[in-house]
């Protein structure tokens, strides 16, 4: 074996040994759920025939560990069944009243208690209220099943006695350059709404939440972490590859 060829050998031993190190550093956030029994649960029933619904809500304590340390935030669950929409995309939003003497035009708009602009669920800046799109099936059937991170279920930010309510069109998620879009996603007309309201201890277990989580914002925060795990590991390899070839031709 030639010099060139042990010089090679000793450079991509050491780039694996670094690469090593650099991924045990970069390993995604855990999260976990606590069972301290800090945990609260409402209810939402949409009845506006045909549209109707019923939203469950669980909020509890969900620990996140890093290399950094460990910390808990609040998660509120979101899961239920809204039947009787059209097919497609549905704006979905917690309002700012519990006030349905006028039906759901008498609620408000968006829950926005620090006065920002709207956007998706998963932006930084948008409404508390903000619950995104929610999507009937074909046989107009929307199934729901997420977290939210920035509603509560008590003090600051909480959707106890507000209205949940949804729209007819989707919501362009304050993406629309108008300015219906900035203060409500031009969801257009409100389908059907419903009071949150804290549920009867004896019931709350009745709407255990469902064990196949989907796409939510948890998994959007904890696989965002993956891929860039994933993404800098790819291009590391790569890179010691082009670096490897490079010295065996010296």
């Amino acid at each position: 074996m030639t010099m060139c060829s042990y010089s090679s050998m000793s450079v991509l031993l050491f780039v694996l040994k670094f690469l090593v190190v650099i991924s045990s550093c970069c390993r995604p956030i855990a999260f976990s759920s606590s069972s301290d029994g800090n945990v609260i649960n409402a209810i939402a029933v949409l009845n506006n025939p045909p549209v109707q619904g019923v939203i469950h809500f669980k909020q509890q304590q969900q620990h996140v560990s890093s290399n950094a340390g460990s910390s808990s935030a609040s998660v509120v669950y979101v899961w239920g069944e809204i039947t009787g929409l059209t097919p497609g995309l549905h704006g979905f939003h917690v309002h700012e009243y519990g006030d349905l003497s006028n039906g759901c035009k008498s609620a408000g708009g968006h829950y926005n208690p620090q006065g920002k602009s709207h956007g998706d669920i998963a932006d930084d800046n948008r409404h508390v209220g903000d619950q995104g799109n929610i999507r009937a099936d074909d046989s107009g059937v929307a199934r729901l099943n997420y977290q939210d991170y920035r509603i509560s279920l008590n003090g600051n930010n909480s959707v106890i006695g507000r209205a949940l309510i949804v729209h007819a069109k989707p919501d362009d998620l304050g993406k629309g350059g108008n300015r219906e879009s900035a203060m409500n996603g031009n969801s257009g007309a409100r389908l059907a709404c419903g009071v949150i309201g804290m549920v009867n201890p004896a019931h709350a277990e009745s709407g255990a939440r469902s064990s196949a989580v989907g796409p939510n914002i948890f998994n959007f925060y904890s696989h965002k972490y993956t891929y860039a795990h994933h993404t800098f590991i790819v291009g590391a390899i790569s890179l010691i590859t082009t670096f490897n070839v490079l010295v065996m031709h010296l």
